[in-house]
């Protein structure tokens, strides 16, 4: 599925920058949903088969931090370092400097919040439901976080980290709900999709309720659950891999002619429930191909990048505005690999060490 992940990374690229060659593929939020359903599917099949003994369970949650905290960590300090050359080399009334702004006097509360949440990631989705009092420094409940400014998330070094918020969250649960019996499974979905039904009726049909609660987001990791155990029922049946590649190939089309497709909610529908019955198939054709697991792999610093790339390219270089979603994704990709190498595949032999270890 790797093809599949880094074409979803690419759409949030453009969703950032702009349209490549008149394509913007699904657009940032089906991207960041389809990621969440692949998410809830990879969690299900290492926690069943890589993690399933009771004695590797413990290292689920460190292996996890080691896969996404590094990477993390690293574009972190690059974006601290770019921010601050960006503030002294180019500097503006509304630029933010080390969490110094010139309309807002942060109190103590909201300046440790803020350092702890870009640290550690937790709680960066929740300054999307918070404004803040440029007077005293306070936050406060919002609906609306489009209503204030500045926006909380201009404190956030990489705010695209929202995302990892809740996959975070995730992954402390995903060890229990891997264990729930499958019609536990969809009526807890039932309930996430009633819960968004509720919100959308009190006009709450707008951003950050559409896409970044995770309550109702609680309904596209349970679907990738439902999808890893529609792979192990097929696991077990001899499929032509000739069957799969056409079914592969269609739904790598609806991804990238995705704005093309008319009737806005029938194609929306289409691209959830084709990506749940479909990733099973996709997964056993193509898991134990290398170069599309690699491929796979680029698609979260690609991702967790995107935003140092593109503001980069905008502050630094001539580059022709028509062309900024293709130089990004390109840079970004660059940038990933040179990551996967010298700090992902390093950690990765610890990672898997420890598991060997632990099942000697």
């Amino acid at each position: 599925m790797g093809i599949i992940r880094l074409l979803l990374a690419i759409s949030v690229v453009i969703a950032h920058s702009n349209s490549l060659f008149g394509f913007n593929f699904i657009g940032g939020q089906f991207a960041v949903e389809v990621f969440f359903i692949i998410s809830g599917f990879y969690m299900a099949l290492i926690l069943c088969e890589k993690y399933h003994q009771k004695e590797n369970r413990k290292h689920f949650f460190s292996n996890r931090i080691l896969k996404i905290f590094p990477i993390y960590w690293v574009l972190l300090i690059l974006s601290l370092v770019y921010e601050i050359a960006n503030a002294n080399l180019n500097p503006s009334p509304n630029e933010i400097s080390l969490f110094i702004h010139p309309n807002v006097n942060l109190n103590v509360f909201s300046f440790i919040y803020l350092i702890f949440t870009n640290l550690l990631i937790l709680g960066q989705d929740i300054l999307l439901y918070l404004g803040i009092d440029v007077h005293t420094g306070l936050m406060f409940f919002t609906s609306n976080f489009h209503a204030f400014s500045p926006p909380l998330y201009d404190f956030v070094l990489l705010p695209q980290a929202w995302t990892l918020s809740l996959e975070l969250m995730f992954y402390f649960l995903a060890p229990f709900l891997t264990k729930f019996k499958t019609k536990s499974i969809l009526f807890i979905m039932a309930l996430s999709l009633i819960l968004r039904f509720i919100l959308y009726y009190f006009g709450l049909n707008h951003d950050p309720w559409t896409y970044r609660f995770f309550p109702t987001e609680l309904f596209f990791f349970l679907s990738g659950i439902i999808a890893y155990r529609l792979y192990k029922f097929i696991n077990t049946k001899n499929i032509n891999k000739w069957f799969v590649y056409p079914f592969y190939g269609s739904y790598v089309a609806l991804i990238a002619f995705y704005q093309f497709i008319p009737h806005n909610r029938t194609k929306m529908l289409a691209l959830f429930f084709f990506t749940i019955i479909l990733i099973p198939f996709i997964f056993k054709l193509t898991k134990n191909i290398k170069i599309d697991k690699y491929i796979g792999e680029l698609s979260y610093p690609v991702y967790i990048s995107h935003f140092l790339v593109i503001d980069f390219l905008t502050h630094f270089t001539p580059i022709n505005h028509r062309y900024l979603s293709l130089i990004a994704s390109i840079v970004a990709i660059l940038l990933s690999i040179t990551l996967l190498q010298f700090i992902m595949r390093p950690i990765d032999k610890i990672r898997q060490k420890r598991l060997i270890v632990s099942n000697v």
